[in-house]
């Protein structure tokens, strides 16, 4: 059985996106990531990105070095960086959701990761990140 690698981070973009500008990007980041067999998620509220991307690691690291090399982001926190046996989304080359559509139990987690985002003393762990990912997998 082969493991597939998956890489977690939260990053500030330097100017809010509209709609549209996600709407591309996400079309973008779909093709690509079929291309490069990776599946995962991304959610966006209020300039701040989380995402989780899933497939080999080679696959996963050059896309999440493209994102480091993007003047659109600032501020990228890598939460973790996993093998594991099944992936989370593994029906979404890209799945996406706005915060502001989940269930308030969510709402409240996934803010108090960005929370965390912005205080470097307090980063969220690993098992908590996850917890939250679960959740949001429930609600697409």
């Amino acid at each position: 059985m082969s493991y597939i690698f998956q890489l977690s981070y939260m990053s500030q973009s330097r100017e809010p996106f509209s709609q549209e500008q996600l709407d591309e990007m996400l079309v973008k980041a779909r093709e690509n990531n079929d291309r490069l067999g990776v599946t995962g998620v991304l959610i966006y509220n209020k300039g701040v990105f989380l995402q989780l991307l899933e497939g080999s690691e080679e696959a996963v690291q050059e896309i999440f070095q493209k994102i480091c090399l993007d003047p659109r982001h600032h501020h990228i926190q890598n939460f973790f960086e996993n093998y594991t046996k099944q992936r989370m989304f593994e029906n979404w080359s890209m799945a996406y959701q706005n915060i502001d559509t989940f269930q308030p139990t969510t709402i409240k987690s996934l803010q108090q990761i960005v929370q965390q985002f912005h205080n470097v003393d307090i980063v969220a762990t690993r098992d908590e990140w996850r917890q939250v990912l679960q959740a949001v997998r429930s609600e697409i």
